[in-house]
């Protein structure tokens, strides 16, 4: 009697052991495909503000089996759906067989003073866009997201809007299944280089806020993060055409 509890306990404990190995490979396999089934996001301009917090989500988010950046040089940050691109933003050949995935996200952008001309910010932040732009579309990359500003106008008489309202109008003519145009006001958040005129500006909005309600919403100053992860959430759309969003409904 006691050998046959020993052998029934032997055989169920065997047999919970088999079961646990099998519902474990079936759940890694599971991960694995849907792994393989992911998104693969592409993304310039991934170590400016809104960049860098857009590479961190993209990487922790299971939707997303690869995270491309394209760079100038490499940086020592290190995952394992991370690949790092170095490119000639000024040669797009450099980077047109990389240029493969599901999403575009571009959070490029600078300023005059660092660009140092006006016709080096506009290659920064009209060229360059647009030059990913058309080599994705060419590679059958169908969805894209740009942040540009809130203000953004091709006409206006004010130089940093006007860039900032012509590329989203070369990008809007483009044959894009999805755009998304993210026009936030004044950021919030840490930046590698100290920006003083803004810095003071986005402290007083940020005081005044209170007060920035119906129309004037879209100026309040907004996190960098809340923009990076807004831009994730929106890869939740199905629909065809094109989006704006401004600081009020980012």
């Amino acid at each position: 009697m006691l050998c046959l509890r020993i052998y029934t306990f032997t055989l169920s404990l065997s047999m919970r052991i088999k079961l646990f190995k099998s519902l474990y490979l079936k759940n890694i396999m599971e991960k694995e495909s849907n792994i393989k089934n992911g998104k693969v996001a592409l993304v310039i301009g991934s170590t400016g503000l809104i960049g860098q917090h857009l590479t961190k989500l993209l990487l922790e988010n299971p939707d997303f089996e690869s995270v491309k950046v394209f760079v100038r040089k490499k940086s020592t940050l290190y995952h394992p759906k991370l690949k790092q691109i170095v490119t000639d933003f000024e040669n797009p050949d450099s980077y047109r067989e990389q240029l493969s995935g599901d999403y575009l996200f571009c959070c490029l952008g600078t300023t005059r003073k660092k660009a140092g001309s006006k016709a080096a910010f506009k290659k920064v932040d009209y060229d360059y866009p647009v030059n990913f732009a058309r080599i994705a579309l060419e590679n059958n990359v169908k969805k894209m997201m740009i942040v540009t500003a809130i203000g953004a106008n091709s006409q206006s008489t004010f130089f940093y809007s006007k860039v900032k309202g012509e590329v989203e109008d070369s990008l809007k003519l483009m044959d894009f299944d999805q755009l998304f145009v993210f026009q936030p006001s004044l950021l919030l958040g840490e930046r590698k280089e100290k920006r003083f005129l803004e810095n003071l500006t986005a402290y007083v909005l940020k005081l005044s806020s209170f007060a920035l309600t119906g129309f004037l919403s879209k100026y309040r100053p907004i996190p960098a993060e809340v923009v990076a992860a807004s831009m994730i959430d929106k890869t939740d759309i199905k629909e065809r055409g094109i989006f704006v969003y401004q600081s009020n409904n980012i």
